[in-house]
């Protein structure tokens, strides 16, 4: 039986390539919930969602986006809620940037999913966690105060001599990467877990980077099977600092080697030629096919 995949894409910029990543994973059994950041506009982006269209497509209410904030996790929840809205049944889930883009044939796909039904595919570990300062417990509430003109800030509690807010319902907090793949019933359970708990999204509300610990936390403590570990199907690269680094060519040996379905993060400004030569030498299709995009560089082949 084919693997039914629902994919969230949370794009911010460059609408040829969420355009080009879409056609790109478009087939039987898959659909889309996209997810614009509202700090985008123009008629590129105009076109773009006049484009992508069809069955297969939903594009959730937008939200205003800021790296390290709850607004990330306001719009996935978002998409969550209009995938639930749809009413059909996923194998699996998967939580993309409009910055990623697939390295594998389809049919790999297929057979990685098709043997992992069930699995929870996601970078997580329970606090402390090994590759965080403070184990991340700095990131959790603790003491709130307001700066003029800005948001509220999060005093971490080495600074403040005590120790962050207790999660509700007596939680251990887990953490790990923002992008997943997770089967239906998973994501259906942190659906329904979030209308029926406000006092959890507020507690998160309230937390530093929560889009990294706030899905994992729910998880963690459910009845799902959850491996820890690095677990999860996107490839990314770090040089030191919050964001992984831009991919080049010079990456694309690495890419080829490893086992990952996708890789991120990608700049067509950059490295114009990258994701052609992915489409030939790991997906092995014609770059031009399904890339075509009248608002903009779908590809510099095309």
């Amino acid at each position: 039986m084919p693997v039914r995949i629902a994919y969230i894409i949370l794009a911010h910029r460059a609408p040829w390539q969420l355009h080009r990543l879409v056609q790109r994973l478009r087939g039987p059994g898959v659909h889309f919930v996209l997810h614009l950041d509202a700090n985008s506009w123009g008629p590129e982006w105009d076109l773009l969602t006049n484009e992508l269209t069809g069955p297969d497509i939903m594009w959730a209410p937008r939200v205003t986006c800021r790296w390290g904030d709850f607004s990330l996790v306001h719009a996935t929840l978002g998409c969550l809620k209009a995938l639930n809205n749809l009413d059909a049944d996923f194998d699996f889930v998967t939580l993309l940037s409009g910055q990623d883009y697939p390295v594998k044939p389809r049919s790999f796909f297929s057979e990685y999913l098709a043997s992992r039904r069930g699995q929870c595919l996601m970078f997580i570990y329970p606090f402390p966690f090994p590759h965080w300062v403070n184990g991340g417990y700095h990131r959790l509430p603790t003491w709130r105060i307001p700066l003029p003109g800005k948001p509220r800030r999060i005093l971490p509690p080495q600074l403040l001599g005590f120790r962050h807010k207790k999660l509700p319902f007596g939680y251990h907090p887990f953490g790990g990467s923002q992008w997943w793949c997770l089967p239906g019933e998973a994501v259906q359970y942190i659906h329904e877990f979030v209308e029926a708990h406000p006092a959890f999204v507020h507690y998160f509300r309230q937390a530093m980077i929560p889009d990294e610990m706030f899905f994992h936390t729910i998880l963690g403590n459910s009845h799902f099977k959850i491996d820890p570990g690095p677990n999860n199907i996107t490839y990314a690269k770090w040089r030191g600092g919050p964001n992984p680094i831009v991919l080049t060519a010079a990456d694309l040996d690495e890419i080829t080697d490893s086992d990952y379905l996708f890789a991120r993060k990608f700049d067509m400004n950059e490295d114009p030629e990258l994701l052609d030569r992915i489409d030939t030498e790991l997906i092995g299709i014609d770059p031009r096919v399904g890339s075509s995009y009248r608002g903009g560089r779908a590809t510099s082949a095309g």
